[in-house]
């Protein structure tokens, strides 16, 4: 039985409501939230929260210009943990959210690229379009899309299974 997707008109706004990045003062995940949830705007103002270490701070801040450049540690490290070799930029580019610049929580390494997801709504339906047989546009409206926004590599039928895996790992990430 194969299994379909079906391309809903979502744009990638639609799951900016919460954003998973990695805490500027512990490096564990913390939540990019609106300000004010009933005033919420794609462009609103932002608060950025880790509940392990209690950081908190808004885009509005001056406090937050710290938040936007990388600590030490994420410097003195490549993505796989291992130290750099006298490069200071990153390597492979690491994807932040759009509002404080913080890296995202979730990303993995996967086929020379990096795979991300903004929460774990985003990476449900990351999960949904990679496992799917057939994908379906049946968006009312022509705008554009967040699949259409997908970059090649992740579209490629040859790259499913790599990228599937890696939805996997970050999966396993969200359960730490």
């Amino acid at each position: 039985m194969s299994t379909r997707f079906q391309d809903d008109g979502r744009t990638i706004w639609d799951f900016m409501g919460d954003i998973l990045v990695e805490c500027p003062g512990c490096g564990a995940c913390a939540h990019v939230l609106p300000k004010d949830p009933r005033h919420a705007s794609y462009n609103g103002p932002r608060r950025v929260t880790c509940l392990r270490c209690g950081y908190a701070r808004d885009a509005s801040d001056p406090r937050a210009a710290k938040a936007k450049a990388r600590p030490s540690w994420q410097q003195a490290r490549r993505m796989d943990g291992h130290p750099r070799q006298g490069s200071t930029s990153f390597y492979p580019p690491r994807p932040t959210d759009t509002f404080l610049d913080l890296p995202l929580y979730l990303q993995t390494p996967c086929a020379g690229h990096t795979f991300w997801a903004l929460n774990p709504a985003h990476l449900a339906w990351l999960e949904s379009f990679l496992a799917a047989d057939l994908r379906e546009d049946v968006s009312p409206v022509r705008r554009k899309t967040a699949v259409s926004a997908l970059p090649q590599w992740l579209i490629l039928a040859r790259r499913r299974d790599e990228a599937l895996r890696a939805a996997a790992r970050l999966r396993a990430r969200l359960l730490e």
